[in-house]
């Protein structure tokens, strides 16, 4: 099985392709890329995707499927299955993150067969396609029944995506936060929820834990666990932050990926093997960036690939690896950093 990372700056696009390149599985697609990823399926000669899953509306994740969507009409595609949240209306503050443009045509593209769309709440049940099995661990029925009103939750409903090869796994948490993270752990045992190769949700932003008392903070009802205890569950042997430098035009709007993940995921993979990667070099990634990012705060990185479009190779018996070609490139990047903070 075959796992692509996209570079498309500041969002998410992921691509599962199953043994023998039989069939692909996209998941988020942000403003933008809709064009370059069928451009990448075809340099490749791999098919338009069959599965879609939809993690959430926002921009970044979700503007790009206009293009895929207007491609796969005009292909007379059909979608085998459809993960998303919101197939019906969606709120006007939703709309503004380009979710009802994709909620309409998606519906188009389904022509009104209601039996391949699958919304989080329905998805219980994992589903096999050559082979690779998808599985949604996140939000439950219960959860939107309960919060997918509530605009401030749009994040934590995001659809975490389970996906077994074998004895190798991936786990896709989209934009997940520390409640939609605790419910996760609460949830699932560690084998359960344990995974060979690991997107960082949030494109590597962390999440508080703590109150200013020093005690454990809660939401909703829900204790929030640290981002390390969400990794040691996780257990991952590569990880993966997808985050732009340009971040919409100005580092400092987010300030992605988070210093503090940098750490712990540096830490966990030193300790435990395997490694993480980044698409791209941002001012958290080296020393002498961030140096020159606090002396212009008007400063905006050029945009720097690190690993770029990045391709991890899952086989059935839990072997997991970067490709040859991609990982070279990174260590090229890498070994040009003065103080890289993805080194050990």
């Amino acid at each position: 099985m075959e796992v692509v990372f996209l570079d498309v700056g500041h969002g998410c696009c992921t691509l599962i392709v199953t043994p023998r390149k039989r069939r692909v599985v996209l998941v988020d697609c942000n403003a933008g890329a809709g064009p370059g990823t069928i451009r990448y399926l075809d340099e490749r000669n791999l098919p338009l995707p069959e599965v879609i899953c939809i993690s959430h509306l926002h921009d970044d994740h979700v503007a790009g499927f206009a293009a895929i969507f207007r491609h796969l009409i005009e292909r007379e595609i059909c979608v085998e299955r459809v993960y998303t949240n919101y197939v019906g209306p969606t709120t006007h503050k939703r709309s503004k993150h380009g979710g009802q443009a994709v909620v309409q045509q998606l519906r188009d593209l389904l022509d009104d067969e209601q039996d391949r769309k699958r919304d989080f709440r329905s998805a219980e049940a994992p589903y096999d396609l050559d082979g690779v099995t998808l599985t949604v661990l996140h939000p439950d029925k219960f959860d939107l029944e309960e919060h997918q009103d509530r605009n401030d939750m749009l994040n934590d409903l995001s659809g975490v995506l389970r996906v077994d090869y074998g004895k190798s796994s991936l786990l896709l948490p989209g934009d997940i936060g520390g409640w939609a993270a605790s419910c996760l752990l609460s949830r699932y045992e560690s084998p359960r929820l344990g995974a060979t190769l690991m997107l960082f949700p949030h494109h590597g932003a962390g999440w508080e834990y703590m109150t200013g008392t020093g005690a454990p903070a809660t939401q909703h009802g829900q204790q929030i666990v640290s981002p390390a205890d969400f990794v040691r569950a996780i257990g991952p042997t590569w990880s993966v932050v997808s985050v732009g430098s340009e971040n919409d035009g100005s580092w400092s709007t987010y300030g992605h990926p988070g210093q503090a993940v940098l750490e712990l995921l540096r830490e966990w993979h030193r300790e435990n093997g395997g490694g993480f990667v980044c698409t791209e070099v941002t001012p958290r990634c080296d020393g002498d960036i961030r140096q020159r990012a606090r002396a212009d705060s008007a400063a905006v990185p050029l945009r720097v690939p690190c690993g770029g479009s990045i391709q991890f190779n899952l086989g059935p018996d839990g072997s997991v690896s970067m490709d040859p070609t991609i990982q070279s490139k990174w260590q090229r990047v890498v070994d040009g950093l003065p103080h890289p903070q993805c080194r050990g």
